[in-house]
């Protein structure tokens, strides 16, 4: 994987456990893993994708 997908992969993997999944939005994971929101959605379309990685 490259940089930016697994930074964003982390990033929402770490707010996920810490909040859970209905309570974090994609600019807090954008703002979390200093990506743009185009970076978050080209990788992976949506936040339901990301929890997919897991």
């Amino acid at each position: 994987m490259k940089k930016t997908p697994k930074l964003i992969a982390d990033t929402a993997e770490q707010l996920f456990y810490q909040k859970g999944f209905a309570n974090v939005g994609v600019d807090e994971i954008r703002d979390q893993s200093g990506c743009s929101k185009t970076s978050l959605y080209k990788h992976f379309g949506n936040k339901d994708n990301l929890i997919l990685k897991f």
